[in-house]
């Protein structure tokens, strides 16, 4: 399971749900192929649509979708039926060994907030309704959750009122500007890309076009625009949501009502002057965003299908650096941004801020209040510190060998396990423990400053490191009070990494490359990481770590906990396992799905949606095995630092009919 800013693996849940991988060849692929007429059909299509690419396309760049079975298919249409995303590669291999023709091993599943259809080019997945935290619950999960039209009830499930973390369905709120479809429940739709297998979320590049049929773009040239849209999130005085780019159409899901439920809600975003780009970002100004993709393939000017091996890269942000790494190359440099230290509501996620930023068309640079987004600061906590008070830079980069993923080993300070590609080390930063929630972040050890930063105390967002305390840790590995690194790591070619949450073992077909245990803020902080790591279970201790104790973020064990429905290993310390597929194909997560994935995508592991109680502070919504396995180091005491809760849907702007009200 492999994230990028902003855009999260497909989602969608009722307390269990399942890891899925898309099948390209095998005993499932056939329930994803279309029957022999229809191939037939595509087959005639197809020679018009190369006839007309090769004169639409000549001296540029165009692309054209794969086909399931052969790489070869029509346009997609934008389908009646229906974005911590991912941005991950594919590749290119012959269908034979005699054969020209090529085909894409990872199609990109991403989430299209906000809408119902897919963009051209996109293979509808499935059609859901957005859900997420009660916009005036301080705790369950940060993040918002695709949720799956056809749902399955997990074991054990009860209608009983257990009162553990809690899901809501999602409304579009006013804020004065940009607004649109107040009140209604918000939809998205879970796509798959036939050109390619890497997408991202480019912040800051609104949608200026006053005529939306002229075509949207990236600003890295030959990426594609999958659509645009606005930042949004909860309130700045409500309770902590997510960051998210939702689609300028804000579709309504199909049992939306127009009543006010107040469960999740949205707001535009506006960027706040201070450690901010500000002549990118004036104060006060509307925040847009464009999802952009890599294309494998396109039509050549003779209107024939090629394939670029080259093209199959994956895509991640290293933070702290206006640079990146070697074998890598820049797709845009920028400033990281996130909600102000001391507001209880908006994005918890900094999202990666292009230096180029274009606003949306329409945009006020009135108060408008909703969402507010601040440039981030290195705060000082008495060790590792540096650049404190230096606004904080950011790049997302391509990295350049073909089919290799990059992923972070958490606790790995130096060197990367498993003899996988070292990319960048860092220190895990977020906000202070007794500030207001942010993410755990893994940010270079460079810790540089972006082009228009001041040494100026700001004080919007705040970046402290990090340290490890005792209670459900594994402390074999970690000593108490000590800093905890990072590593950004590279997959071998052809493989990808995802991590399996409450076990200690991977599913058949995966390899275990580490197991580890889960860790989190305390459930009683307000502040800090509200994102869960699964950490390396051979832990480096950074370079110049103190065990003073600091206080900056802190990090904390993870334990389960009963509500009385569906639970297991009350009070055991959680494991977790990162496992490598030994294909070069995408893992994400329906969510809702508690037996088997849809689409005839394979079943890897399935598992309950667990969080923080609802009442106590924000952690995270993750997929965690049905197993609920304890680390190597687990006591039964009750230690009380971050917790798991099973997961309730609740009425009001969910789809009731599929998610039946309280039920896990």
């Amino acid at each position: 399971v492999a994230s990028t800013d902003g855009l999260r693996m497909s989602q969608g849940a009722r307390g269990r749900h399942s890891d899925c991988l898309r099948v390209r060849n095998g005993t499932r692929a056939d329930s994803c192929h279309p029957n022999s007429m229809v191939q037939l059909g595509a087959a005639i299509l197809l020679l018009l649509i190369s006839a007309a690419a090769a004169a639409e396309c000549h001296g540029k760049e165009c692309a054209v979708p794969a086909s399931r079975d052969r790489g070869i298919s029509l346009l997609s249409t934008r389908a009646v039926l229906s974005r911590r995303t991912l941005a991950v590669v594919a590749n290119a291999t012959p269908l034979d060994s005699s054969s020209k023709r090529q085909h894409l091993s990872r199609r990109a599943v991403y989430v299209r907030w906000g809408a119902k259809t897919c963009p051209m080019g996109s293979d509808l997945l499935y059609e859901g309704f957005m859900a997420a935290a009660a916009h005036n619950h301080r705790g369950s999960g940060f993040n918002y959750l695709c949720m799956h039209p056809d749902g399955q009830k997990p074991q054990g499930w009860s209608a009983g009122d257990q009162n553990g973390a809690l899901l809501y369905g999602v409304e579009y709120e006013k804020t004065g500007a940009l607004d649109k479809n107040n009140e209604k429940d918000a939809a998205c739709a879970v796509c798959q890309w036939s050109h390619g297998g890497a997408v991202y979320v480019e912040w800051g590049r609104g949608d200026p076009r006053e005529d939306a049929s002229s075509p949207a773009t990236c600003s890295s040239p030959g990426h594609e625009a999958m659509y645009t849209g606005l930042v949004m999130s909860t309130h700045h005085g409500q309770q902590k949501a997510e960051n998210l780019c939702v689609d300028l159409e804000h579709a309504a899901h199909a049992a939306s009502s127009d009543a006010n439920h107040n469960g999740g809600l949205l707001y535009t975003t506006e960027m706040e002057k201070g450690s901010a780009d500000e002549a990118a970002y004036p104060h006060n100004r509307e925040v847009g965003c464009t999802v952009c993709g890599i294309p494998g393939r396109g039509i050549t000017a003779d209107g024939e299908l090629e394939y670029y091996p080259k093209q199959e890269r994956s895509v991640f942000t290293i933070w702290g650096s206006r640079t990146c790494p070697s074998d890598s190359h820049r797709i845009y440099e920028g400033f990281v941004a996130g909600s102000h230290y001391g507001h209880s509501g908006g994005g918890a996620n900094p999202v990666c801020m292009t230096v180029n930023g274009v606003a949306p068309h329409g945009f006020s640079d009135g108060n408008q209040d909703g969402n507010l987004l601040y440039g981030a600061e290195y705060e000082n906590t008495g060790a590792l510190d540096k650049n404190a008070n230096g606004d904080a830079a950011c790049a997302v980069c391509e990295y350049t060998i073909p089919q290799q993923q990059v992923y972070i080993q958490w606790g790995r300070s130096a060197s990367c396990s498993n003899d996988h590609a070292h990319v960048y080390s860092g220190l895990v930063l977020s906000t202070s423990h007794s500030q207001q929630k942010s993410l755990s972040l893994c940010v270079d050890l460079k810790r540089e400053v972006h082009r228009a930063s001041s040494q100026g105390s700001e004080d919007g967002a705040l970046l402290y490191t990090t340290e490890l305390e005792q209670g459900s840790a594994d402390e074999d590995s970690y000593g108490h009070d000590v800093e905890v690194g990072c590593s950004a790591c590279a997959a071998p070619a052809g493989k990808s990494v995802f991590t399996r949450w409450g076990s200690r073992s991977c599913p058949q077909g995966t390899t275990l490359l580490y197991e580890g245990w889960m860790a989190s803020s305390a459930h009683n902080h307000r502040g800090g990481g509200a994102n869960t790591l699964c950490m390396h279970s051979s832990g480096e201790k950074p370079e110049g770590a103190s065990s003073g104790n600091q206080n900056g973020n802190l990090l904390y064990g993870m334990e389960y906990q009963n509500t009385g429905a569906a639970d297991a290993a009350h009070d055991q310390d959680a494991a977790c396992a990162v496992c490598e597929l030994d294909r070069w194909e995408g893992v994400y997560t329906q969510w809702g799905r508690s037996d088997s994935c849809s689409s005839g995508h394979q079943t890897l592991y399935s598992g309950y949606i667990m969080a923080n109680h609802y009442n106590n502070y924000k952690g995270e919504f993750v997929c965690v095995d049905s197993e609920r396995a304890a680390h190597r180091n687990s006591n039964g005491g009750d230690q009380n630092g971050g917790l798991l809760y099973t997961t309730e849907m609740e009425q009001g702007s969910s789809d009731e009919e599929k998610y039946p009200h309280n039920v896990e």
